[in-house]
């Protein structure tokens, strides 16, 4: 069960680069997730994991002992393929059962009409027949063992995929957007049971998918990439509440956080055809452009003259969640709560009330 290490990683095919630099530490039983859009290279670095591709620079190591040069067979990891890649010919059991067989494959058995006389005897062994049955229990696949793919609905299949790949008891799981052909119920269920079978197993994970959603609830820690380049890694609150980049606050959370223009004032921000907001902390001089960042769904409406759990009337004015500031790669919260008012020469906004740090941020423009 090794931790993973990469330490600038790159990957290129011909001129075109796909993955520049990719440095992380990754401790062992983490479930990591690969997140970005299509095209960012989120499959591509799964599958130099795997050593299905081969790194063009860099070091990638398992408990720091480096794997560049070995085969997929000799990482001791298991695939899970987005196309689920089961056998049409064979039934579950025997689908369930490859990587088994394939472990007592010899060069001998090429020969036409071999395979499947050793394939056949090799089902009947007891380890093999025992393991099977306890993986089919597991993912609830019993009554299922004797069919065969075609006769399976999406969510089936997808279980005997997840089923061969705990089958050989691997150091690390990769899968590789397994959900993105299931339908929105299906997606769901599958996120429970394979959120489950990592608790299960206690194992490394390293899922891909483009689903902030997967992400968020699946995951202990998120690589967010975008053109082959590391945006942000950390935790999934982390990203949520403190994102590095305009990219990465766009990016994650539903809907995305709103990125204002504003300029640093004398004891706050101003905010076009808006006035001033109050804010604390603010490390930039006055007069420096900055971009202020809401999230909606940490905004709620207060009536005229609510109090909230401090005390502080709502009278007139709103009550804004405590800013956190950022300035080149850092961020830092501020010490305490300051008041926020935001009405028009026109008509006074209602009050308006969040109760969380991540509701309001800011950075260099």
């Amino acid at each position: 069960m090794p931790a993973l290490t990469f330490s600038s990683v790159s990957k290129s095919f011909g001129s075109s680069e796909v993955i520049s630099d990719f440095t992380a530490e990754i401790p062992d039983r983490e479930f990591l997730v690969l997140l970005g859009p299509s095209g960012c290279g989120k499959s591509t670095m799964l599958r130099m994991i795997a050593g299905l591709i081969d790194i063009s620079s860099g070091d990638l190591l398992f408990d720091g002992r480096r794997v560049n040069e070995l085969e997929p067979r000799e990482r001791n990891i298991a695939f899970v393929f987005q196309s689920y890649a089961l056998y049409p010919h064979l039934t579950v059991r025997a689908n369930i059962a490859f990587p088994l067989l394939m472990d007592r494959f010899r060069w001998w058995q090429h020969i036409p009409g071999i395979w499947s006389i050793e394939r056949r005897r090799a089902m009947r062994l007891p380890e093999v027949a025992r393991k099977v049955a306890e993986i089919a229990e597991i993912m609830e696949l019993t009554p299922l063992l004797d069919r065969r793919p075609k006769t399976l609905s999406g969510g089936q299949r997808q279980r005997v995929a997840l089923a061969r790949a705990l089958v050989r008891d691997p150091s690390i799981y990769l899968l590789d957007e397994p959900l993105s052909n299931l339908d929105a119920k299906l997606r769901s269920q599958m996120r429970i049971e394979i959120s489950t079978m990592y608790q299960k197993v206690g194992k490394t994970f390293v899922y891909v998918t483009h689903d902030q959603v997967e992400a968020m609830t699946m995951g202990t820690r998120i690589v967010l990439l975008d053109g082959g380049i590391i945006q942000q890694q950390g935790t999934p609150t982390e990203i949520y509440e403190r994102p590095a980049n305009a990219f990465v606050a766009r990016f994650i959370g539903s809907p995305a956080m709103n990125l204002i223009p504003v300029e640093v004032a004398h004891g706050g921000v101003r905010i076009p055809d808006a006035g001033i907001l109050p804010v604390s902390d603010a490390p930039v001089a006055a007069g420096q452009s900055v971009t202020l960042g809401v999230r909606a769904e940490k905004i709620a409406l207060a009536a005229s003259g609510e109090t909230d759990s401090t005390g502080t009337s709502r009278s007139s004015s709103a009550s804004a969640p405590r800013r956190s500031w950022g300035s080149g790669s850092g961020m830092r919260r501020p010490r305490r709560s300051v008041p926020a008012r935001c009405a028009t020469s026109t008509t006074r906004a209602s009050p308006v009330r969040s109760t969380s740090p991540s509701a309001i941020r800011a950075r260099s423009a």
